[in-house]
């Protein structure tokens, strides 16, 4: 897959953990029946899933609901690398019927006129090479505070082959751009172990629009990316 020439960390390849977190939903998905996703919470990862050319390795998803409710879907991958013993990604899921009592996003900042090109910036995000690039400038950079980036959908079929579902639940773009505009606020290539929460607002139907982060102070070091789109 294309991808995943631009998603090596120290040589390693790595399965991109918005596809992980992609392929748990489109699993939840077949349990609820209900049509929107309106939020992912609780996703741990304990390790990466290593992508190797010299062996395959299955992984499996396993879906159940939560107390016997279709709105909340607890999704865990497991790895053939260790017998399936430990949970590798894990996330609670929640659909709706409708995006009703939805708080909406309101950037605090006004938006630059002029940016840095993200191709040109540095130090370069992690996996943001010519092909998975979604961050096209970076607008306002205040190291370990705040960060203002333009993200674009661009072409997300190179995620899948024709064998897979088309359809896309969490738009990988949009959680990609997240992640990397928070790294870039922390100043620091790191790898995620745990996201508090992902929230959707609204249908994404967009096709470009602006990401803001900001740092929280709270134990441990926390970010909350902001998705405005246009």
């Amino acid at each position: 897959d294309l991808y995943l020439q631009d998603h090596i960390y120290e040589g390693t390849v790595l399965m991109p953990l918005v596809m992980s977190i992609e392929a748990l939903v489109q699993n939840a998905k077949t349990i609820s029946k209900h049509k929107y996703l309106r939020k992912i919470e609780n996703i741990t990862i304990n390790k990466p899933i290593i992508i190797s050319e010299e062996k395959e390795y299955e992984i499996r998803i396993i879906c159940i609901s939560k107390n016997d409710d279709l709105h909340t879907i607890r999704g865990i991958i497991k790895s053939e690398n260790d017998g399936f013993q430990e949970d590798i990604v894990s996330a609670d899921i929640f659909f709706s019927d409708d995006f009703s009592n939805s708080d909406p996003v309101i950037f605090k900042d006004k938006i630059p006129q002029k940016g840095i090109d993200a191709a040109r910036f540095y130090p370069k995000p992690l996996f943001q090479g010519p092909i998975f690039r979604h961050l096209t400038k970076i607008y306002r950079l205040i190291e370990n505070k705040t960060c203002i980036a333009g993200w674009e959908k661009g072409e997300e079929r190179i995620f899948f082959s024709d064998e897979l579902p088309q359809k896309i639940f969490t738009h990988p773009s949009l959680i990609d751009s997240m992640m990397q505009s928070a790294l870039i606020t922390a100043g620091k290539i790191l790898l995620p172990v745990k996201i508090g929460k992902i929230s959707f607002f609204n249908e994404v139907k967009s096709e470009k629009g602006f990401v803001h982060s900001e740092n929280k102070a709270v134990s441990g070091g926390c970010c909350r990316p902001l998705i405005s789109l246009n």
